[in-house]
């Protein structure tokens, strides 16, 4: 495969197949790329499709533990796998830290705002959300609750 494109639609492809036990040997040939940037992406993109098959916060977390000495020099890419959990975290009911607004990024705040069904999170985002987008999905979410439990 010559072209970058047609490494990335092959390991987008190799991804959607992956096994369990093939996920550190896969994002290891991912970062090891030619192109940083494109290897990054796919490997984003694997943790995606991770953050998909594994519902529980503890399951998640126990699978990028699997993989964090490939991650941990990747600040993105370790970033975002911290996100997903915190993102699970507080999904399965923990509350949202007073740091939360200042170390966590536009993505999760606006991932929460838009997946989240609890009261007292959505409350804080549509609060203290970082931007007017985060800020109104979550005002919006909180009467959407209201009007289904009315």
């Amino acid at each position: 495969m010559r072209s970058g494109h047609d490494r990335y639609q092959f390991y987008l492809e190799v991804i959607a197949l992956a096994r369990p036990p093939e996920d550190a040997a896969l994002l290891r040939v991912v970062l090891r790329d030619p192109d940083p940037v494109m290897g990054e992406s796919a490997a984003l993109q694997f943790v995606e499709k991770k953050a998909g098959q594994h519902s529980s916060c503890v399951a998640f977390t126990s699978w990028a533990q699997t993989v964090s000495d490939i991650t941990s020099d990747r600040d993105f890419l370790s970033r975002r796998i911290r996100e997903w959990s915190e993102f699970k975290r507080i999904m399965e009911g923990a509350s949202i830290s007073d740091d939360f607004f200042d170390a966590s990024s536009d993505w999760l705040q606006r991932k929460l705002s838009e997946e989240l069904t609890s009261e007292e999170p959505l409350a804080k985002l549509a609060e203290l959300g970082r931007t007017k987008r985060i800020r109104n999905t979550s005002q919006q979410r909180l009467r959407d609750i209201g009007c289904r439990r009315s």
